[in-house]
């Protein structure tokens, strides 16, 4: 026991983490990620049209909420507004309490999403590539 009472022992053990940038396999991972949904989304996309139409709602339904529920989860100590708009959007895609409304106000709420998503992607993009 007293060995890890020691001063020995409150010192680091490995490298400092502080200041340095990710492994670049992490850098890669959601462009891999949105590679892998994109096949299986071609993939399942042609069966689902023809037989199943609400599928695909229901599948963008489920991945534009899930997505928006991760950043806002992610963002919520850095940046609250960012955090309150993905998670407005999370409700709004919800595949479990379904919000019906008419075509064209979907259209601009499709259109809001993608646009919310690409800002969101570009700023922490510009801010990852300014750190040190």
């Amino acid at each position: 026991m007293a060995e890890y009472c020691t001063a020995e022992s409150l010192e680091p053990r490995g490298p400092s983490h502080s200041g340095q940038r990710p492994h670049p396999i992490l850098w890669a991972m959601p462009l891999v990620v949105l590679a892998v949904a994109l096949v299986l989304l071609a993939a399942s996309l042609p069966p689902a049209l023809v037989y199943l139409p609400d599928a695909v709602l229901t599948l963008v339904r489920l991945s534009v909420s899930f997505c928006a529920a991760l950043i806002a989860y992610a963002t919520w100590r850095k940046n609250a507004a960012w955090s309150l708009a993905f998670a407005a959007l999370g409700l709004l895609y919800n595949p479990v309490l379904t919000i019906h409304l008419r075509d064209d106000v979907w259209v601009i709420a499709h259109s809001a999403a993608l646009l919310l998503f690409v800002l969101h992607w570009t700023a922490m993009g510009a801010k990852l590539s300014r750190e040190p």
